[in-house]
């Protein structure tokens, strides 16, 4: 295994959360993870407002970017593609 592989991945990104395809599911984000994409639910309270992901390899938090408010922390489930909401 390549050193650069072993470290966890810290990023920060912002973006804006887009709409819904086909209205089904809600706004999601999506990531890249291990070469294959994953879809993370955000809700649609959030849909167009700008966001931040703070990534550290699995862990994922999503912030509001313009309060600081935490929208969703969960760790990546790599064997799905889509990260639902949990049902509370």
């Amino acid at each position: 295994m390549r050193p650069a592989r072993s470290l966890a991945l810290a990023a920060t990104v912002l973006l804006t959360v887009g709409g819904c395809r086909g209205g089904a599911s809600g706004p999601k984000v999506t990531l890249r993870y291990h070469s294959r994409l994953h879809h993370i639910g955000i809700g649609r309270a959030h849909k167009h407002r700008p966001i931040k992901l703070l990534i550290a390899d699995r862990d994922i938090r999503i912030i509001d970017a313009q309060n600081g408010e935490l929208i969703r922390e969960l760790t990546l489930d790599p064997t799905r593609n889509y990260q639902p909401l949990q049902q509370t």
